[in-house]
C-alpha cells in the first residue's frame, strides 16, 4: 500500500505514535488504544469524534485498526485545521524546554541554533516581541498558534 499522501516525517510520526499505544503488541489498535493515540498526537477531539474517526478508519469493521488502515486514512480523517493545530502544539512543546507552557527568548534561540540558525539573544528577544501579544515577555501556546496561523506568507 502506497503512503505517498504522507510526508516521511508524518509517516514516521504516525507510525511511532501507533506503536506507542499498541499496548498489547498485536499490531492493531482497539478503540481505547486509538483514543490514547489521538491524545498522544495532541488532537483535541470529543469521545464521539474519536468513535466516528475509528469507524471510518476500520474499513473491514472488525473492531481494530491495523497500521496500514491507520496510515492510509490518517491525514484525510482528521480535519486539516485540527492536524495543523496539533503540529503547532508539538512544535511549541519541543521548543518549551522547561515545560512551563511559555517560550522565552533563550528557548527560541536554542531551537533556532539546533535547526542550524545561530542567532543572537537580541534577535530572539525581537522575535518574542513580535509574538508576545499580552506583553509578559514570553510567548504562550495561544500566541504561538495565532502567529503561526496568520503569519504573512
Amino acid at each position: 500500500m502506497s503512503m505517498a499522501h504522507l510526508s516521511r516525517v508524518e509517516r514516521e510520526s504516525y507510525t511511532a505514535a501507533f506503536l506507542r499505544v499498541d499496548t498489547d503488541g498485536n499490531g492493531a489498535l482497539d478503540l481505547p488504544e486509538f483514543a490514547g493515540l489521538c491524545t498522544g498526537l495532541e488532537l483535541k477531539l470529543s469521545r464521539s469524534q474519536v468513535e466516528d474517526i475509528f469507524s471510518q478508519i476500520d474499513k473491514d469493521n472488525n473492531g481494530i485498526i491495523t497500521l496500514d488502515e491507520f496510515l492510509a486514512a490518517m491525514p484525510h480523517t482528521v480535519p486539516e485545521e485540527t492536524r495543523e493545530e496539533a503540529n503547532l502544539r508539538r512544535s511549541f512543546n519541543h521548543v518549551d524546554n522547561d515545560g512551563d507552557g511559555f517560550l522565552t527568548a533563550s528557548e527560541i534561540r536554542l531551537a533556532l541554533k539546533e535547526s542550524g540558525r545561530d542567532v543572537t539573544l537580541q534577535y530572539a528577544e525581537r522575535m518574542v516581541g513580535k509574538l508576545d501579544k499580552d506583553g509578559d515577555g514570553k510567548v504562550s501556546l495561544e500566541e504561538f498558534v495565532a502567529y503561526s496561523k496568520h503569519k504573512p506568507t
